[in-house]
Protein backbone atom coordinates (compact mmCIF):
# COMPACT_ATOMS: atom_id res chain seq x y z
CA UNK A 1 0.00 0.00 0.00
CA UNK A 2 1.15 3.35 -1.36
CA UNK A 3 2.12 5.91 1.55
CA UNK A 4 0.34 9.00 1.77
CA UNK A 5 1.80 12.14 0.25
CA UNK A 6 3.24 14.36 2.13
CA UNK A 7 2.08 18.40 1.47
CA UNK A 8 4.64 21.01 1.40
CA UNK A 9 4.75 22.68 4.78
CA UNK A 10 5.26 18.86 6.11
CA UNK A 11 8.47 18.53 4.02
CA UNK A 12 9.50 21.94 5.06
CA UNK A 13 9.06 21.32 8.70
CA UNK A 14 11.13 17.75 8.62
CA UNK A 15 13.97 19.80 6.97
CA UNK A 16 13.99 22.22 9.08
CA UNK A 17 14.03 19.69 12.05
CA UNK A 18 16.88 18.35 10.68
CA UNK A 19 19.43 21.21 9.78
CA UNK A 20 18.59 22.28 13.25
CA UNK A 21 21.35 22.40 15.72
CA UNK A 22 20.97 20.38 19.11
CA UNK A 23 21.57 22.90 21.91
CA UNK A 24 23.04 20.02 23.82
CA UNK A 25 25.66 18.65 21.60
CA UNK A 26 26.52 22.26 21.25
CA UNK A 27 26.87 22.95 25.09
CA UNK A 28 29.12 19.43 25.07
CA UNK A 29 31.02 20.56 22.20
CA UNK A 30 32.18 23.86 23.25
CA UNK A 31 31.12 23.94 26.89
CA UNK A 32 28.45 25.91 26.63
CA UNK A 33 30.67 28.94 24.79
CA UNK A 34 31.46 30.03 21.19
CA UNK A 35 34.15 28.44 19.67
CA UNK A 36 37.54 30.07 20.40
CA UNK A 37 36.30 31.93 23.16
CA UNK A 38 37.02 31.27 26.80
CA UNK A 39 35.82 32.50 29.98
CA UNK A 40 39.06 31.28 31.70
CA UNK A 41 42.13 33.49 31.87
CA UNK A 42 45.09 31.63 30.65
CA UNK A 43 48.05 31.79 32.83
CA UNK A 44 51.57 31.43 31.83
CA UNK A 45 53.65 28.29 33.59
CA UNK A 46 55.36 29.70 36.92
CA UNK A 47 58.50 29.86 35.41
CA UNK A 48 57.89 31.79 32.35
CA UNK A 49 55.88 34.09 34.49
CA UNK A 50 58.76 34.52 36.80
CA UNK A 51 61.14 34.84 33.04
CA UNK A 52 58.72 37.70 31.84
CA UNK A 53 58.90 39.50 35.20
CA UNK A 54 62.24 39.82 35.68
CA UNK A 55 62.60 40.88 31.93
CA UNK A 56 59.77 43.48 32.65
CA UNK A 57 61.36 44.73 35.89
CA UNK A 58 65.29 44.71 33.57
CA UNK A 59 63.48 47.15 31.19
CA UNK A 60 62.13 49.31 33.58
CA UNK A 61 65.43 49.84 35.55
CA UNK A 62 66.64 50.12 32.38
CA UNK A 63 63.76 53.03 31.14
CA UNK A 64 64.64 54.69 34.20
CA UNK A 65 68.25 54.92 33.81
CA UNK A 66 67.41 56.81 30.06
CA UNK A 67 65.00 58.87 31.55
CA UNK A 68 67.71 60.02 34.40
CA UNK A 69 70.36 62.77 33.75
CA UNK A 70 73.58 63.35 36.27
CA UNK A 71 73.62 66.52 37.95
CA UNK A 72 77.08 66.83 38.05
CA UNK A 73 78.35 70.62 37.51
CA UNK A 74 80.93 70.98 35.07
CA UNK A 75 83.07 73.47 36.62
CA UNK A 76 84.35 70.84 39.30
CA UNK A 77 86.17 69.31 36.04
CA UNK A 78 87.22 72.89 35.20
CA UNK A 79 85.18 72.89 32.20
CA UNK A 80 82.81 76.15 31.22
CA UNK A 81 79.16 74.98 30.23
CA UNK A 82 79.66 75.83 27.04
CA UNK A 83 82.77 74.03 26.26
CA UNK A 84 80.45 71.00 27.24
CA UNK A 85 77.58 71.85 24.89
CA UNK A 86 79.18 72.44 22.36
CA UNK A 87 81.19 68.51 22.47
CA UNK A 88 78.22 67.52 22.94
CA UNK A 89 76.34 69.33 20.22
CA UNK A 90 78.41 66.98 17.77
CA UNK A 91 77.24 63.41 19.65
CA UNK A 92 73.98 64.20 20.68
CA UNK A 93 72.57 62.23 17.75
CA UNK A 94 74.86 58.93 18.11
CA UNK A 95 73.95 59.16 22.23
CA UNK A 96 70.30 59.01 21.48
CA UNK A 97 70.84 56.43 19.02
CA UNK A 98 72.23 54.31 22.08
CA UNK A 99 68.66 54.01 22.86
CA UNK A 100 67.18 53.41 19.66
CA UNK A 101 64.32 50.19 19.33
CA UNK A 102 66.91 48.81 16.82
CA UNK A 103 69.55 46.78 17.71
CA UNK A 104 71.89 47.77 15.31
CA UNK A 105 71.59 51.06 15.61
CA UNK A 106 72.45 50.90 19.22
CA UNK A 107 75.49 48.63 18.16
CA UNK A 108 77.11 51.35 15.81
CA UNK A 109 76.28 54.02 18.24
CA UNK A 110 77.74 52.94 20.71
CA UNK A 111 80.87 51.97 18.70
CA UNK A 112 81.30 55.16 17.06
CA UNK A 113 80.66 56.91 20.48
CA UNK A 114 83.82 54.87 21.98
CA UNK A 115 85.69 55.85 18.93
CA UNK A 116 85.01 59.82 18.96
CA UNK A 117 85.91 59.59 22.91
CA UNK A 118 88.88 57.56 22.04
CA UNK A 119 90.10 59.88 19.41
CA UNK A 120 91.35 62.18 22.01
CA UNK A 121 89.26 65.38 20.52
CA UNK A 122 88.19 65.56 24.51
CA UNK A 123 90.82 66.43 27.41
CA UNK A 124 90.98 64.61 30.24
CA UNK A 125 88.95 67.55 31.95
CA UNK A 126 86.29 67.91 29.49
CA UNK A 127 85.98 63.74 29.37
CA UNK A 128 85.59 63.74 33.48
CA UNK A 129 82.64 66.44 32.70
CA UNK A 130 81.14 63.66 29.99
CA UNK A 131 80.69 60.69 31.87
CA UNK A 132 80.27 62.26 35.07
CA UNK A 133 77.29 64.25 33.10
CA UNK A 134 75.69 63.63 30.54
CA UNK A 135 76.90 60.69 29.26
CA UNK A 136 76.37 58.71 32.51
CA UNK A 137 73.02 57.26 32.72
CA UNK A 138 73.05 56.28 28.75
CA UNK A 139 76.08 54.21 29.58
CA UNK A 140 74.61 52.73 32.36
CA UNK A 141 71.47 51.74 30.82
CA UNK A 142 73.70 50.00 27.90
CA UNK A 143 74.69 47.78 30.38
CA UNK A 144 71.54 46.17 30.74
CA UNK A 145 70.88 46.10 26.78
CA UNK A 146 69.96 42.52 25.24
CA UNK A 147 72.77 42.70 23.39
CA UNK A 148 76.36 41.66 24.71
CA UNK A 149 78.28 44.02 21.81
CA UNK A 150 76.31 46.92 23.67
CA UNK A 151 77.15 45.92 27.07
CA UNK A 152 80.65 45.49 26.45
CA UNK A 153 81.56 48.93 24.22
CA UNK A 154 79.68 50.82 27.19
CA UNK A 155 82.29 48.56 29.91
CA UNK A 156 85.22 49.65 27.39
CA UNK A 157 83.84 53.41 27.44
CA UNK A 158 83.62 53.42 31.45
CA UNK A 159 87.09 51.17 32.06
CA UNK A 160 88.84 53.95 29.75
CA UNK A 161 87.59 56.58 30.91
CA UNK A 162 87.53 55.49 34.80
CA UNK A 163 92.02 55.10 33.80
CA UNK A 164 91.18 58.44 32.03
CA UNK A 165 90.08 60.79 34.58
CA UNK A 166 91.29 62.62 37.88
CA UNK A 167 88.01 61.71 40.07
CA UNK A 168 86.17 58.49 39.70
CA UNK A 169 83.58 59.40 42.77
CA UNK A 170 80.28 61.01 40.88
CA UNK A 171 80.22 58.08 38.63
CA UNK A 172 79.54 55.26 41.98
CA UNK A 173 76.37 56.19 42.64
CA UNK A 174 74.85 55.58 39.42
CA UNK A 175 77.39 52.50 38.12
CA UNK A 176 77.50 50.57 41.15
CA UNK A 177 74.03 49.47 41.67
CA UNK A 178 73.68 48.35 38.22
CA UNK A 179 76.77 46.29 38.52
CA UNK A 180 75.95 45.38 41.38
CA UNK A 181 72.41 44.09 40.13
CA UNK A 182 73.95 42.48 36.74
CA UNK A 183 76.95 40.61 39.13
CA UNK A 184 76.29 40.71 42.72
CA UNK A 185 72.65 39.02 43.14
CA UNK A 186 72.06 35.41 42.77
CA UNK A 187 71.15 34.40 40.12
CA UNK A 188 74.08 35.96 38.35
CA UNK A 189 71.75 38.14 35.61
CA UNK A 190 75.04 38.61 33.30
CA UNK A 191 75.40 35.94 31.38
CA UNK A 192 78.29 36.11 29.50
CA UNK A 193 81.64 35.48 30.85
CA UNK A 194 83.87 37.59 28.56
CA UNK A 195 81.39 40.56 30.10
CA UNK A 196 81.42 39.63 33.64
CA UNK A 197 85.67 39.91 33.83
CA UNK A 198 84.99 43.30 31.95
CA UNK A 199 82.62 44.39 35.03
CA UNK A 200 85.32 42.95 37.20
CA UNK A 201 88.55 44.94 35.48
CA UNK A 202 85.96 47.79 35.98
CA UNK A 203 86.41 48.12 39.57
CA UNK A 204 89.46 47.23 39.19
CA UNK A 205 89.79 51.00 36.95
CA UNK A 206 88.18 52.24 39.64
CA UNK A 207 89.55 51.17 42.61
CA UNK A 208 92.77 52.44 41.20
CA UNK A 209 91.26 55.88 41.30
CA UNK A 210 88.73 55.92 44.74
CA UNK A 211 89.73 57.40 47.31
CA UNK A 212 88.98 55.85 51.00
CA UNK A 213 85.81 57.98 51.53
CA UNK A 214 84.12 57.06 48.52
CA UNK A 215 85.56 53.31 48.54
CA UNK A 216 83.77 53.21 52.06
CA UNK A 217 80.68 54.36 50.50
CA UNK A 218 80.49 51.75 47.86
CA UNK A 219 81.88 48.94 49.93
CA UNK A 220 78.48 46.77 50.20
CA UNK A 221 78.75 46.81 46.12
CA UNK A 222 82.03 46.18 45.83
CA UNK A 223 82.14 43.34 48.35
CA UNK A 224 79.22 41.82 46.72
CA UNK A 225 80.53 41.65 43.52
CA UNK A 226 83.91 40.87 44.45
CA UNK A 227 81.79 37.69 46.41
CA UNK A 228 80.35 36.49 43.02
CA UNK A 229 83.39 37.31 40.76
CA UNK A 230 85.30 34.55 43.48
CA UNK A 231 82.80 32.03 42.89
CA UNK A 232 82.43 32.42 39.28
CA UNK A 233 83.89 29.16 37.25
CA UNK A 234 86.01 31.45 34.78
CA UNK A 235 89.29 31.62 36.71
CA UNK A 236 90.36 34.92 35.16
CA UNK A 237 87.55 37.05 36.95
CA UNK A 238 88.49 34.99 40.22
CA UNK A 239 92.10 36.24 39.93
CA UNK A 240 91.23 39.71 39.35
CA UNK A 241 88.53 39.50 41.35
CA UNK A 242 91.24 39.13 44.02
CA UNK A 243 93.14 42.00 42.91
CA UNK A 244 90.46 44.09 43.47
CA UNK A 245 90.17 42.73 47.12
CA UNK A 246 93.74 43.90 47.79
CA UNK A 247 92.81 47.06 46.28
CA UNK A 248 89.18 47.43 48.57
CA UNK A 249 90.59 45.88 51.75
CA UNK A 250 92.65 49.14 52.54
CA UNK A 251 90.75 51.79 51.06
CA UNK A 252 87.48 50.67 52.82
CA UNK A 253 88.80 49.73 56.41
CA UNK A 254 87.91 47.22 58.44
CA UNK A 255 84.72 48.50 59.70
CA UNK A 256 82.83 48.64 56.09
CA UNK A 257 83.94 45.58 55.27
CA UNK A 258 82.92 43.65 58.16
CA UNK A 259 79.20 42.98 57.42
CA UNK A 260 81.07 40.90 54.22
CA UNK A 261 83.99 39.87 55.88
CA UNK A 262 82.38 36.03 56.58
CA UNK A 263 81.63 36.02 53.07
CA UNK A 264 84.16 36.99 50.94
CA UNK A 265 86.81 34.91 53.27
CA UNK A 266 84.49 31.31 52.49
CA UNK A 267 85.00 32.22 48.94
CA UNK A 268 88.36 33.12 48.67
CA UNK A 269 88.82 29.96 51.03
CA UNK A 270 86.64 27.75 48.78
CA UNK A 271 89.49 28.12 46.06
CA UNK A 272 92.21 26.85 48.15
CA UNK A 273 91.40 23.54 46.52
CA UNK A 274 91.12 24.77 42.70
CA UNK A 275 92.96 22.47 40.41
CA UNK A 276 95.14 25.20 38.94
CA UNK A 277 97.62 26.70 41.06
CA UNK A 278 97.19 30.13 39.97
CA UNK A 279 93.81 30.06 41.25
CA UNK A 280 95.24 28.59 44.38
CA UNK A 281 97.31 31.14 45.16
CA UNK A 282 94.21 33.76 44.30
CA UNK A 283 93.77 33.58 48.47
CA UNK A 284 96.73 34.07 49.79
CA UNK A 285 97.19 37.84 49.05
CA UNK A 286 93.65 39.35 50.61
CA UNK A 287 93.60 36.38 53.50
CA UNK A 288 94.79 37.81 56.99
CA UNK A 289 97.21 36.44 58.31
CA UNK A 290 96.20 34.88 60.68
CA UNK A 291 92.74 35.16 59.97
CA UNK A 292 90.85 36.07 63.20
CA UNK A 293 89.00 33.72 64.89
CA UNK A 294 85.71 34.24 64.67
CA UNK A 295 86.28 34.11 60.39
CA UNK A 296 87.88 30.69 60.90
CA UNK A 297 84.24 29.00 60.81
CA UNK A 298 83.86 30.35 57.57
CA UNK A 299 86.64 29.53 56.25
CA UNK A 300 86.08 25.64 57.15
CA UNK A 301 83.18 26.29 55.37
CA UNK A 302 84.05 27.79 52.18
CA UNK A 303 87.04 24.80 51.91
Amino acid sequence: MAAPKKSVDEIWRELNARSAPRASSIGAAVGGALPGVTSRARLLPKAQGAEALAAAEALSLVEESRRRTATYDPARAGVSAEELQAFMAGIQRTVNCLSDPDRAARRQAAQALHARLAAGDASPALLQALLCGPLLYPLVALLSDSMEACRSRSLHILADGAAAIADVAPLLPALLPELARRFGQLPVQEGSEEIRLQIVGLLGALLAKMGARAAAGAADSLALVACRALEDPFHEIKKVAAGCLVALAPLAGPEALEPHAEKLLAALAANLGHPHSRVRRVPRAPLPSPPPPRLLPAAATGC
